[in-house]
């Protein structure tokens, strides 16, 4: 693989590479897999937010009430017939 860098940061990267005596291939490595880790590191506390954010709403709309729960079914089987016939009313090309 070659790498096109700026004449600046290819000296900056020998001279560090330098100091931590290791080749500048070498060096670039280890700083894309410290990168590579910090991201999937970043994704998981991302992940970890929206699952709290879902769990919250979950435990807010939590109920026992029968009447509710009754409702919430009508809701529910209202919205998916306006889904389906709304999915059919519109012209979609064949592919």
């Amino acid at each position: 693989m070659t790498l096109n860098l700026d004449p600046q940061v290819e000296s900056e990267l020998y001279a560090l590479a330098d100091e931590e005596g290791i080749a500048p291939s070498e060096l670039i490595e280890k700083m894309y897999r410290e990168y590579q880790m910090s991201h999937k590191l970043n994704m998981q506390a991302k992940n970890l937010e929206a699952i709290r954010l879902l769990q919250s709403w979950r435990a807010e709309d939590a109920t026992s009430d029968d009447a509710e729960l009754e409702q919430r079914d009508r809701e529910t089987e209202q919205l998916l017939r306006n889904v389906e016939s709304n999915r059919v009313s519109f012209d979609t090309p064949e592919l």
